[in-house]
């Protein structure tokens, strides 16, 4: 279900996209998106939110703050006391 995230320049490109297409897409500034593909500017809570809904979700917080993506674990977290299990002393 979870699709490979990308960068944002590398989904720009794979779209087929030019900088100003992408911005108007995504409701940013074309100056904007130009300082976050040269890493002249991190985009706030908004301009991120507004990349991750205009790329259906491809390029993600992480990537876009040069973050690594979050590994899942496969194994099963046992419950905590809160959860159902008691504590024993």
């Amino acid at each position: 279900m979870y699709n490979s995230i990308m960068q944002l320049d590398t989904f720009i490109e794979t779209k087929n996209l030019t900088v100003a297409q992408f911005a108007h897409l995504a409701g940013l500034s074309v100056q904007a998106v130009y300082k976050y593909l040269n890493g002249e500017r991190t985009p706030n809570k908004k301009a991120t939110a507004k990349i991750y809904q205009a790329t259906n979700g491809l390029v993600d917080a992480n990537s876009i703050h040069g973050l690594e993506p979050l590994k899942r674990s496969a194994t099963k977290r046992k419950p905590s006391a809160s959860q159902g299990e008691r504590a024993t002393d």
